[in-house]
């Protein structure tokens, strides 16, 4: 799988070092929830349902109070006030929100993954526009497949596109609203590593043990400055002469990208 590395950060990596990003540098607004569109709700009842909804509480009230009024009278009692009480039973019967708030998600960094690196888009969004670098990752080592790294929990997994809101968090699933996003965006098909961060809404370095870099890709308009760079890294530096080093290219028959071998600098 691939990771977009911002050109800012490829001194750290190579130290063999990413940056988690904390849930609040991903700007995800259906985490932060800064405006909320609410669907229109009766505020009336019919007679049906305000009697359906009225037994209900009837039902559920102490034995002893129940014992003391009749059905019939307390439906009496309850319709000459009908407007006072129906806006309680409309809250009643709402379903819970299921807004996701940024409190819940301040504690973790996510380190985000790409299925393909054949998509325009992805390089345009993540990419700074085919000028950036990408790293293929192995993630059927350890890195990735064991719940803890570091000393700390960790969970590896595919986003789910959906565009339904996600459950509240639970303590089988902490961070639903991580794994989640809408509909229009299953063409990335994302994966994302999630970790603690030691400091709240800041993201933090981690290590990178070299045996799970793969491959680095550099971006069709990469500048030619950066690609010496990473050729004279991948030629020199003992970490990564495993590594292979292949640069983006359009193909001369399709509206694809094509990774090219840069056989001529090495």
């Amino acid at each position: 799988m691939f990771l977009f590395l911002p050109t800012q950060n490829i001194k750290l990596f190579k130290h063999l070092k990413v940056i988690f990003q904390s849930a609040a540098e991903l700007n995800d607004p259906y985490i932060v929830n800064k405006k909320i569109h609410r669907f229109h709700q009766e505020t009336a009842l019919s007679e049906s349902e305000f009697e359906g909804a009225l037994l209900g509480v009837y039902e559920n009230m102490e034995p002893h109070i129940k014992a003391m009024v009749s059905w019939e009278y307390y439906l009496q009692q309850a319709q000459k006030n009908k407007e006072k009480i129906e806006a309680s039973l409309v809250a009643a019967k709402a379903p819970p929100p299921l807004l996701a708030s940024p409190k819940q998600y301040s504690k973790v960094g996510v380190l985000r993954l790409f299925s393909s690196l054949q998509k325009a888009s992805l390089w345009d969004s993540y990419g700074e526009q085919h000028r950036g670098v990408a790293i293929e990752l192995d993630v059927s080592h350890d890195y990735f497949s064991l719940a803890r790294c570091d000393g700390g929990p960790q969970i590896f997994q595919a986003v789910n596109y959906d565009d339904l809101r996600p459950p509240l968090p639970t303590k089988t699933q902490p961070f639903p609203a991580i794994f989640c996003r809408p509909e229009h965006y299953a063409y990335e098909q994302e994966y994302r590593l999630l970790r603690l961060l030691k400091a709240s809404d800041k993201s933090e370095e981690f290590k990178l043990p070299k045996a799970v870099i793969k491959g680095i890709y550099l971006g069709l308009d990469c500048p030619r400055n950066l690609v010496d760079e990473l050729v004279q890294l991948v030629k020199i530096d003992l970490q990564f002469r495993h590594v292979v080093l292949k640069q983006m290219a359009v193909s001369e028959t399709h509206l694809r990208l094509q990774p090219l071998n840069l056989s001529d600098y090495l």
